[in-house]
């Protein structure tokens, strides 16, 4: 199963090269593909490879290599592909979900160990509520603008007829934010890092602590650089 994964990563980032030559907007505007995406396609799939080749030796010595563990891995890789691609807030929410929960399964995958489980709960648990942040700005956001689109809400706040109260705006602004530090664990809400780490398997903590950290990143970026 290890082989077959790292055949479907080589795959996709072959196509996510290919794509990358073709630069422009597709699926009605809510994805990207530009030099940005590609690089950071390519970067949590190599994320993925190096997360693979560590975790299969570690499963083996410890009687638990499943396929159901490949499969959560890549879930979440194509979760992270989506968030670096996305020019629409509600695609970015779906990326971070897909990602996300396989995330939470994979940190208590040692199902026998009483750390794995805490850190899955605590990890499920503070996941949910900065999800909560995010989607109320996402919320806010679309009331304020009428648009979930990036490039649309550039040009409503771009447009001084137009533009919505600024404190508004930096609020729904401030809330996305939020959402968004947790996931790359900024101060202040890096605090269920060093649990989650700790109780995961060795190479799921390796992986968190890499690719949905670049994930997150270029959502950040492309939302904050694009939109606001």
């Amino acid at each position: 199963m290890a082989a077959f994964t790292l055949i479907g990563l080589a795959l996709a980032a072959a196509a996510s090269i290919i794509a990358g030559s073709d630069p422009g907007l597709a699926f009605r505007n809510m994805l990207v593909v530009d030099s940005f995406a590609t690089f950071l396609r390519l970067l949590v799939l190599a994320i993925g490879a190096l997360a693979v080749m560590t975790a299969s030796p570690y499963l083996r010595e410890r009687s638990a290599e499943g396929g159901e563990f490949y499969s959560l891995l890549m879930l979440s890789l194509i979760g992270q592909s989506l968030m670096a691609a996305s020019n629409e807030l509600m695609m970015v929410f779906i990326g971070i979900e897909i990602s996300s929960i396989s995330s939470y399964v994979l940190a208590g995958y040692m199902r026998d160990d009483k750390r794995a489980n805490e850190s899955a709960l605590k990890y499920f648990l503070l996941g949910s509520f900065a999800t909560g942040f995010l989607l109320y700005g996402i919320s806010w956001t679309y009331g304020l603008t009428g648009s979930t689109n990036l490039n649309e809400i550039a040009a409503v706040l771009g447009n001084a007829d137009i533009a919505p109260d600024s404190v508004l705006t930096g609020a729904a602004a401030a809330l996305i934010l939020a959402g968004l530090c947790f996931k790359v664990s900024a101060f202040p809400f890096q605090s269920w890092a060093p649990d989650v780490y700790q109780g995961a398997p060795t190479p799921v903590g390796a992986f968190l602590s890499a690719a949905p950290k670049a994930a997150a990143f270029a959502t950040l970026l492309r939302i904050f650089f694009t939109a606001f």
